[in-house]
């Protein structure tokens, strides 16, 4: 087969150096949008010529399509005028009034010649239409890395167009470091928004139409840190070389307390930080896995502290190190004390007293654009988490900046057990989706609303939860409900296994919401599995039953409002040694053993333990039918539910061993494991962090200080024995 793609090389030397122009463009000013339209459509077409079978030429737009053989592939937006006049010789009525994004693809034979444009509303469509294309032709990028191959679809005449659910579609993480590879992924796959991953390359993602998002929970700390230098010269303490300080002295500074005698912000303005129980309180805390952070909120009331926030933040966006940032999460500290004067009291709940952050942040970047020393539009995303989950108490300023505000509604405390819009969920999802639909209703808040899910929360630790059903149903809910950005927390670089079929699923239906989730299955375990589709798709379904309590077990939920946790309550209780089966199981979602005679009661830890090693016994057993070219996705699987029958079966075995219903036996194999999985680092593969909780297939089980602490100082090292994969 003769493929041609006609393409534009603008204002570059030829097609290939405008697809690889990254670094000459500045991506972050709207006055360089056609060099950025240029390069994105140059590389989407040198990117799908690798992917073609046949003989493939990119060809300059201005020498035509005229004369041409095989299949001849047209890419540029409908503002191109090359493509308005292709359209027009073909009879094809263009849209000049897509949504951002959109993209159109188009079939269509004359006289034995296939024509296809590739076109859309800006670079983004374009290069959205050409993957669109591919995945036609039966190539779909499951997995960063080598694509799965499906059937093609061999209809030549075809007239799609598409436009996105969400607008903000993206992957979050703390588990990946400038991985090209991932990237890519994500731009097969429609994705548009990533953490600022470290080591990555700003220009390149931008390239690929992704942006990048900073900030988070320690904005305050970051720039508002209590113990560093006062940049300005005071009127008392001085601070020659400095500029002149603009704001009044304090009655409440006191002489500088730096390590090198430095008068800091903490002496200069106590007021600034939190009065708690009659103290101004600037202390911080050791945090073994983050690393120095504050306990306290900043005074959310106080002018001055926001003024300087407010400054701070725009020279990092303008200036500073987010200089390449699209959008900026602004959060409390996680799990932080709020300022309890009156003027904060005064504010409202602390939704409203955030939202009022917010809102100071965003005069101030508007301001900066106006400017000039802005040149970019930044989205602003608060939000509604643990302490800020209820709407605020009180009306926001009549110029709060919606058009480029949103809130962030995360649902950590759910349950996986149900679909968000269960009715019968009442012990955690019922209560989320009536604080979801408060902030929906658009009473005090009338912006729009971002969802933060957690398909890979952290201490899943990469286990192999199958959340397809879950995702299936509640992306669309979410939608229905008036959401219109998502994110998801915490996505890893590669080596998914069974974990890739939520992040593949995912992507499609924020793309598109309506899309058929059966064709998405079946494309997903055809092209994957191939002739051991059938079976995979069983034993997904099956994982996905035994494993529905993940989020008691591996992480936390609500029970009518309470945070409950298995992993919390012993890491954190007194006395592990204490804890009974009531005390430790108290949910109807999960008990020890057994069901609870409930309609929310989902799978035991032992139904979960027992079924993840039948999934891993059937998973085994196939290993004599699957298909060379399938190979290296088996394996990914076997790796990965090793690790999840491994840690559900440590889990259980200290379980039994604290309820003293443990046989000699028992202890000896929690000793085996635990030894086994301190030397497993492969399980982790995919993890790109120092972060010790996925250091080890041990740590992963978020019980190792446990173990250490009540049981391997008491035993003695034993050869390994009984069930250990």
């Amino acid at each position: 087969m003769q493929y041609t793609i006609l393409v534009s090389k603008g204002s570059f030397a030829d097609i290939q150096t405008a697809a690889n122009a990254e670094d000459r463009i500045n991506w972050w000013d709207d006055g360089q949008v056609a060099d950025q339209t240029t390069c994105t459509i140059a590389w989407a077409a040198t990117e799908i010529a690798q992917y073609l079978k046949g003989n493939v030429s990119l060809v300059e737009m201005q020498e035509g399509w005229a004369n041409r053989t095989g299949t001849v592939i047209l890419m540029g937006t409908v503002n191109d005028p090359a493509i308005a006049q292709f359209a027009k010789e073909f009879g094809i009525e263009l849209a000049y009034d897509m949504p951002a994004e959109t993209l159109r693809i188009v079939g269509i034979e004359r006289d034995g010649v296939q024509y296809v444009l590739l076109t859309g509303a800006d670079r983004v469509g374009v290069m959205y239409g050409a993957f669109a294309y591919l995945e036609r032709l039966g190539v779909h990028f499951i997995e960063p890395g080598e694509p799965a191959y499906g059937e093609a679809c061999a209809e030549p005449v075809f007239d799609i167009t598409e436009s996105p659910s969400y607008i903000t579609r993206g992957t979050k993480s703390s588990f990946i470091k400038g991985d090209e590879m991932f990237c890519l992924w994500m731009a097969h796959n429609r994705f548009n928004d990533t953490t600022d991953i470290a080591g990555g390359n700003d220009n390149y993602r931008k390239k690929l139409g992704i942006n990048r998002t900073v900030g988070g929970h320690m904005v305050f700390s970051d720039f508002l840190d209590s113990r560093k230098e006062y940049p300005y010269c005071h009127e008392i303490y001085g601070g020659e070389g400095k500029p002149r300080d603009p704001y009044p002295v304090s009655s409440e500074c006191t002489p500088p307390s730096g390590k090198n005698g430095e008068f800091t912000y903490g002496d200069a303005h106590p007021e600034w930080y939190a009065l708690f129980d009659g103290e101004r309180r600037k202390d911080v805390k050791r945090d073994p896995d983050r690393g120095w952070h504050p306990v306290y909120n900043l005074c959310t009331s106080n002018e001055n502290a926001m003024n300087e926030l407010c400054r701070l933040i725009v020279n990092a966006l303008a200036e500073g190190d987010w200089k390449y940032a699209d959008i900026l999460h602004i959060n409390p500290l996680d799990g932080g004390k709020w300022c309890q004067c009156e003027a904060c009291r005064e504010q409202g709940n602390y939704s409203t007293r955030l939202q009022m952050v917010t809102y100071w942040i965003g005069k101030a970047i508007k301001e900066a654009y106006r400017q000039g020393r802005i040149r970019r539009k930044i989205l602003l995303d608060c939000c509604a988490y643990h302490e800020t989950l209820p709407v605020p108490d009180k009306p926001l300023p009549e110029d709060f900046d919606y058009e480029n505000t949103t809130v962030v509604f995360f649902v950590i405390e759910r349950c996986y057990a149900h679909n968000i819009d269960e009715p019968i969920c009442t012990e955690a999802n019922q209560i989320l989706l009536n604080r979801l639909s408060a902030w929906c209703d658009k009473d005090n808040y009338k912006g729009t609303v971002m969802i933060g899910e957690y398909y890979n929360v952290s201490s899943f630790a990469g286990l192999p939860f199958v959340l397809t059903s879950r995702i299936l149903n509640d992306i669309p809910v979410y939608h229905r409900m008036g959401a219109r950005h998502f994110y998801y927390m915490h996505i890893t670089a590669r080596d998914w296994g069974f974990i890739a079929i939520n992040n593949y699923i995912h992507g499609k239906l924020l793309w598109n919401v309506d899309a058929d989730g059966e064709a998405l299955l079946n494309t997903y375990f055809t092209a994957r599995y191939g002739k051991l589709a059938g079976q995979m798709r069983d034993l997904y379904e099956q994982m996905e039953k035994v494993t529905a309590n993940c989020k008691y077990y591996k992480h936390y939920q609500y029970m009518n409002g309470k945070i409950v946790s298995l992993k919390n309550t012993l890491n954190n209780v007194d006395d592990v040694m204490t804890l009974t089966e009531e005390t430790l199981f108290p949910t109807k979602h999960m008990q020890f053993r057994g069901r609870a005679d409930d309609p929310q009661a989902g799978p035991s830890m032992e139904e979960t333990m027992l079924g993840l090693g039948q999934a891993l016994e059937q998973l085994l057993a196939m290993e004599k039918d699957v298909e060379p070219d399938k190979m290296l996705d088996y394996t990914r699987n076997v790796r990965r539910l090793k690790l999840g029958y491994n840690a559900t079966r440590f889990i259980y075995l200290v379980c039994l061993c604290i309820f003293k219903q443990a046989t000699a036996q028992d202890e000896q194999e929690m000793h085996n494991l635990a030894k086994q999985m301190s030397a497993d680092t492969e399980s982790m593969m995919g993890y790109e962090t120092d972060s010790k909780w996925v250091s080890t297939a041990l740590e992963a089980t978020w019980l190792a200080d446990v173990y250490y602490k009540y049981f391997a100082e008491e035993k003695s090292d034993v050869a390994l024995g009984g069930m250990l994969i």
